[in-house]
Order: C-alpha cells, then sequence, then structure tokens
C-alpha cells in the first residue's frame, strides 16, 4: 500500500484533535515534514502534534551549515 504526501491543514482540511490522533495511529505514514515557520501552504498543526513528533519519531538533520540539504526551517521526521 503507497501512500503520497498530504497537507498537514487546509482550508479544506482544517487541523483537528481527531485529526492529529488519526495521523499518529496510522502507521503505513513513515515520514512527517514540517515547516517549522508554518509560511508553506498546509503546513499549520498544533503544538501537541509537534511534541509527539519529537518524542515519537527521529528527527533527521540536513547536517552542519552552510552545506544545507533543506531550509532550516523544515523538519523531517521518520517514524522509529
Amino acid at each position: 500500500h503507497v501512500r503520497t504526501g498530504t497537507y498537514w491543514s487546509s482550508p479544506y482540511l482544517p487541523w483537528t484533535p481527531r485529526r492529529r490522533a488519526a495521523l499518529q495511529a496510522d502507521t503505513s505514514l513513515r515520514a512527517f515534514l514540517v515547516d517549522g515557520d508554518q509560511r508553506w501552504y498546509g503546513a499549520g498543526m498544533d503544538t501537541t502534534m509537534l511534541r509527539w513528533l519529537e518524542d515519537s519519531t527521529t528527527e533527521l538533520r540536513s547536517g552542519a551549515a552552510p552545506a544545507r540539504r533543506w531550509p532550516a526551517s523544515l523538519r523531517v521526521f521518520v517514524r522509529r
């Protein structure tokens, strides 16, 4: 089963506690991209989800500056 990405939230799919619980329970989701500045479309989430990502997944690091592979505000988490 292959899943493509989706937005955290949008005007058409608002962020809710129910959505958070569904994402946390869905083990087919393996990677999570987070825009820490929440500037990109669909980047909005609550601090509870961010804490869950920090506590329950592994954050990939892009390496030392200035040789970043992705923008500084972009955080990548993968399930353990």
